[in-house]
């Protein structure tokens, strides 16, 4: 159990030891930076060339940081910043290569730099090649089952003699596989020196497995001559001409050769499986190089101890493929080791560049507004309303970005220990207009207060380059990506999608109530009263509802929402999103809170297909706008939607405005003929499932009867 307990731990800190390995490389790139170049004076040559067609261009240094510049020390060259980049490196050049390699062993000159890419390899290769080893014992294993079979050929060709030491010394590489398969522990003495290892463990399994198979091919030559030792060579009643034969046929060497040729091919096999493994886990050429020479060697020891003849054609075509191996190992050896340079190039500079724009954002969260800013906010956020919801900055404490617009962005953050988001204007977005409709939005929004209406707790604006609402964060997000997400797809209109209806429904009725007139008055009265007239939210979609824990959902994003003043004049600017704009918005004519309704019946297409709008039609935004105005288009609904809730859609999405349900009818349906008829149908469905299980129960029991009647 500690070994499987082991490897898992292993397996999940593997991302872990990969951070801590390349923070150690960039360690030691820092130290050589910093001075420390005696281990590298070889390595500076190509750090500082270009090599590109046989040319050397020099490469200026980086200009001094702010610290040398102050202490007027000379600076050292960032060697990291003065490396080729990774398509240099990547480039097959001679020039470069005899800058970089040992030209016999494709080691780094440099023999700091090669100890980092050996730790480079133990990061990426270790447990792969734990792996291989393993999945090669599970096979030598499953062979020697298989052979030990009560077979008339396995027996006659594979003969177990557990007596002889050559039965056994096919798994003298247990002694070095088995602890560094089994041992995972950090402290492992394989972990380092792991492609040792692995080259002492494929070079005993060859070796080992090479005198098996000389003994065997020995044992089946020396059975073969009692055999025919046993028979008669003629019988006495034969012919001359048929003794004859039988004693030119020579059946002696013809098995010793047939033997040996097994023997060699079976030998020669392993040598090249074996080989090409440690290229497929990359073990360095000369590793490679050693591995073919031995077992090569090893062969030709064997051969010559068990008195096998030796196959000339068979060992010259093995030449062949061992050539090519050494050649493809040699070129692979290289472009892993130009790979890792151009990683460690790219991941520091990757890293320098996360730095630099972490410490330009926190300065740039930290700086001081410049005196246009600070302007534009202090002369338009003057006021002793909006002193009282008014947040210190200080008192927020930012954590992630969770989403970007044009003019700003969304960041989950704390306000006192709570959770909440803040809708944070960008620094070159903070003009005169741009505050002034801020100020619009957190005065229409600090009057908001219902349950389906996003909870508004205030605004920031005495660091004037850290200009933000504060709302309440919602763990589910928008909607769309909701109806869009994995669990979305699952959801069906009794549980959530209804709740999820009625809630959106519920906000945008209380923002359409507010103010609402008695039969006898008119919206001058209400403002002559100090009521303020309804809220046209003008751009009401499925991402602007926002879902809770729960799923219940609120209505968010009031930059574009105004006050409707009927009487007094009508809405007429074209805004919103094109797919949820209602026709008469698009015709640029006068609109007024039927514009919500058409919004939300959109919203409710939603909700039955959890497809974005008119996403069977493949044409661009703008025809589908046009043929919405003036055609008559509208969403498609799938047959699964029941008649009262595609009536309701229906209504909706009517062209006149005036005949357009009010949300007070809209709730008023969803909470009544919708929902009884969902019920009915979710009845209906689980009395057809309970029939079906019946159903299936009793033709199980059928089965059972005729069963017990055989």
């Amino acid at each position: 159990m500690g070994f499987f307990s082991g490897w898992r731990k292993e397996k999940e800190d593997v991302n872990t030891l990969s951070l801590v390995r390349m923070e150690r490389l960039y360690d030691e790139m820092q130290k050589r930076k910093n001075g420390d170049m005696s281990s590298a004076d070889r390595t500076a040559s190509y750090m500082n060339s270009n090599s590109r067609g046989g040319r050397s261009t020099a490469i200026a240094p980086p200009p001094p940081t702010d610290l040398q510049a102050t202490s007027g020390t000379n600076a050292v060259p960032d060697v990291v910043a003065t490396t080729p980049s990774p398509q240099d490196l990547s480039a097959h050049t001679r020039e470069l290569d005899a800058t970089l390699f040992y030209r016999a062993s494709c080691r780094f000159l440099d023999p700091t730099l090669e100890q980092l890419y050996q730790e480079y390899c133990q990061v990426e290769w270790y447990v792969r090649a734990r792996n291989t080893v393993m999945v090669m014992m599970m096979l030598h294993i499953v062979f020697f089952i298989v052979t030990s079979m009560k077979s008339s050929s396995a027996e006659d060709l594979l003969p177990k003699d557990f007596n002889r030491a050559e039965e056994w010394v096919q798994w003298a590489y247990f002694f070095a596989a088995v602890p560094f398969v089994a041992w995972v522990d950090e402290d492992s003495p394989f972990r380092r020196r792991w492609k040792v290892a692995v080259t002492l463990t494929l070079l005993t399994f060859i070796c080992g497995t090479q005198m098996w198979l000389g003994y065997q091919g020995s044992a089946s030559t020396t059975e073969f001559l009692k055999l025919l030792a046993s028979q008669p060579t003629a019988s006495s009643n034969a012919s001359t001409c048929n003794r004859t034969a039988y004693s030119e046929l020579n059946l002696e060497q013809t098995n010793k050769n047939l033997l040996s040729a097994f023997v060699a091919l079976a030998a020669i096999f392993l040598i090249l499986i074996g080989s090409t493994l440690a290229v497929v886990i990359r073990l360095d050429f000369p590793q490679v190089v050693f591995l073919l020479l031995t077992t090569s060697t090893s062969l030709g020891m064997v051969l010559h101890l068990y008195s096998l003849s030796v196959q000339a054609v068979i060992l010259v075509s093995y030449a062949t493929p061992g050539f090519l191996l050494c050649m493809a190992c040699y070129h692979s050896d290289r472009s892993a080791r130009r790979s890792f340079l151009a990683k460690i190039h790219v991941e520091k500079e990757n890293a320098d560049l996360q730095f630099t724009l972490n410490r330009a954002e926190k300065a740039l969260m930290n700086d001081s507004a410049c005196d246009a800013e600070t302007h534009a906010v202090r002369q338009v956020l003057k006021s002793k309303h909006l002193e009282m919801i008014q947040i210190p900055f200080a008192d927020l404490k930012f954590e992630k970005i969770i989403g970007r617009g044009a003019s700003g962005e969304v960041i989950k953050a704390s306000y006192l220990g709570t959770a909440v988001v803040c809708k944070r204007m960008r620094r070159d977005a903070i003009t005169l207009p741009s505050i002034q409709r801020f100020r619009e939005e957190i005065e229409l929004m600090s009057c908001l207060r219902h349950p389906n209406i996003v909870q508004f707790i205030g605004a920031s604006w005495d660091n004037c380059s850290n200009v933000c609402m504060v709302l309440e964060y919602m763990e589910h997000g928008d909607m769309h990506s909701v109806l869009h997400s994995a669990i979305g797809r699952s959801f069906v209109w009794s549980d959530p999608l209804l709740k999820m209806a009625v809630g959106a429904v519920s906000g945008m009725l209380y923002l359409h109530s507010q103010g609402t007139a008695l039969p006898h008055e008119s919206d001058c009265c209400l403002i002559q009263r100090g009521i303020e007239p309804p809220v046209v939210h003008r751009d009401l979609k499925s991402v602007n509802l926002l879902c809770s824990a729960t799923f219940g959902c609120k209505v968010s994003d009031f930059g574009l929402s105004r006050r409707y003043k009927k009487d007094l004049d009508a809405l007429t600017t074209v805004v919103g999103t094109p797919f949820w704009l209602a026709p008469e918005v698009i015709r640029n004519e006068k609109y007024g809170i039927s514009a919500d309704i058409y919004s939300f019946g959109i919203v409710l297409t939603e909700l039955e297909t959890r497809q974005t709008p008119y996403h069977d039609i493949d044409q661009t935004g703008l025809k589908v706008m046009l043929r919405v105005a003036k055609d008559g288009l509208r969403p498609s609904l799938p047959p699964t939607c029941l008649p009262r809730r595609r009536q309701l859609i229906q209504d909706c999405l009517l062209d006149h405005p005036g005949s357009r349900p009010t949300f007070l009818e809209v709730l008023h349906r969803l909470q009544g003929e919708v929902r009884e008829e969902i019920e009915a149908d979710a009845e209906k469905l689980a009395i057809d499932r309970r029939a079906l299980l019946r159903t299936k129960a009793m033709k199980r029991e059928q089965s059972v009867r005729r069963l017990d009647q055989l």
